[in-house]
């Protein structure tokens, strides 16, 4: 045990004082928050925004009496928003606890940054960065087919094909999953595919 220990100890320090492994980690650290954040931006925004009719005077939109029957479902508005989508038909359970799960790790990305760069057993997980590109695709393909065709003019009678749709958040998100597998394949990084899966 103990030599496992020293072991362990022995490489996390060494995946902390290597600079292209720091680097990496870091960057892909931010990627993930990024695509996060996407997500968190595209189930509340879309909400708010598909309610808000009326603007005040610095532009900022208010919402209408109707997104009470988003507010009222949790405290919490992210959670909340996630509820209505649920309600909505726009993502199953299983989707939230995926949703659930992918904000549970970014918070300890978050808050725990340091021990994910320096502990050799803890890393930013890559399959939670592609169920975030999932759900994002998910949702945003939702609205854009529900609501976004269907008041332009430029589609009448014309058949839409899903693969055919990109939103601009759902480029990012692909932008930002190319540019993390891409790091994963440079000889800076020294984790196999085991070590970067989630630990349930």
């Amino acid at each position: 045990m103990d030599a496992r220990f020293n072991d362990n100890y022995r490489r996390s320090w060494e995946k902390l004082i290597n600079p292209d492994v720091l680097r990496s980690n870091l960057v892909l650290a931010s990627l993930y928050i990024t695509a996060y954040e996407t997500l968190k931006n595209s189930i509340v925004d879309r909400i708010r925004d598909f309610f808000t009719f009326n603007y005040d005077e610095n532009g900022q939109g208010i919402p209408d009496v109707r997104y009470n029957e988003v507010t009222r479902l949790n405290r919490n508005l992210f959670i909340a928003s996630c509820l209505w989508l649920q309600q909505n038909g726009v993502i199953d359970p299983g989707d939230m606890e995926d949703i659930m799960a992918v904000r549970e790790h970014r918070n300890e990305i978050a808050h725990r940054l340091l021990e994910i760069l320096a502990d050799i057993d803890r890393e930013v997980s890559l399959s939670y960065l592609e169920k975030i590109r999932h759900l994002l695709q998910k949702i945003e393909i939702w609205w854009i087919k529900e609501f976004e065709i269907p008041i332009n003019p430029d589609f009448d009678g014309v058949e839409v094909n899903e693969e055919g749709i990109h939103s601009g958040r759902m480029i990012l998100i692909d932008l930002i999953l190319s540019t993390a597998l891409e790091g994963q394949n440079t000889p800076s990084q020294s984790r196999t595919t085991n070590e970067i899966e989630p630990s349930n």
